[in-house]
């Protein structure tokens, strides 16, 4: 045997195997740091998507419980029922937990009844390019001076669109509107349905058909 052979590595040896074992933890940290940042991208598009289910299913539920009861402002006018624009509508309904998925057509003595409010607003926590579609809620049907209305939830959107059929199958940007008020002898203080269509940055464009309670 070679005795000035001698067991070991080298210094050079030692380098290269600190590269590898560096560029292996610099790979590992990056793949971390990754999978990390798709992840809460993940979680963050979850509690957005759940939050513009809620958002839809609750518009649903107040939709088929509008009823035709006029309220009064905080100056004492009287406002419509159900009326609205191309960006909010407000309207009054029977709340839910007393008639749960129920479509009414008439004053209940004893109902309680809640005045919401759906409004696209601008809210600069969430950047300029994007707004928010609320849902706002009254205390009472009929105002008080100072009435403000609760914001119940909100959803970031990038712009909203909101069209009104009538009994005579029109589609109209505004409610109530100025042509017929007659249909076959009754009068129209709602809309037969609302299609509202919400264009959204991660979920791109949603259309949805609501049926309107007769």
């Amino acid at each position: 045997m070679n005795s000035s052979l001698q067991s070991g590595f080298t210094l050079l040896e030692l380098l290269v195997a600190l590269s590898i074992f560096s560029l292996i933890g610099l790979g590992a940290f990056h793949l971390s740091t990754q999978l990390t940042h798709y992840q809460q991208r993940s979680a963050d598009q979850m509690q957005q998507f759940q939050a513009l289910s809620t958002m839809l299913n609750l518009m649903e539920q107040d939709m088929w419980q509008a009823l035709d009861r006029p309220v009064r402002d905080e100056f004492g006018d009287q406002l419509k029922a159900f009326h609205g624009d191309t960006e909010s509508l407000q309207f009054t309904h029977a709340a839910h937990r007393h008639y749960p998925m129920a479509s009414l057509t008439l004053y209940k003595v004893g109902a309680e009844l809640q005045r919401t409010e759906y409004r696209l607003e601008s809210d600069y926590q969430y950047g300029s390019n994007l707004r928010v579609w609320t849902r706002n809620q009254w205390d009472v049907l009929d105002r008080v001076q100072h009435s403000e209305p609760q914001e119940t939830l909100k959803i970031a959107v990038q712009h909203v669109t909101i069209s009104y059929l009538s009994h005579d199958y029109q589609w109209l940007t505004h409610w109530p509107y100025s042509g017929s008020t007659q249909h076959k002898g009754y009068r129209q203080p709602l809309p037969q349905a609302i299609e509202l269509q919400l264009i959204t940055e991660n979920f791109g464009t949603i259309t949805r058909l609501i049926e309107v309670a007769r």
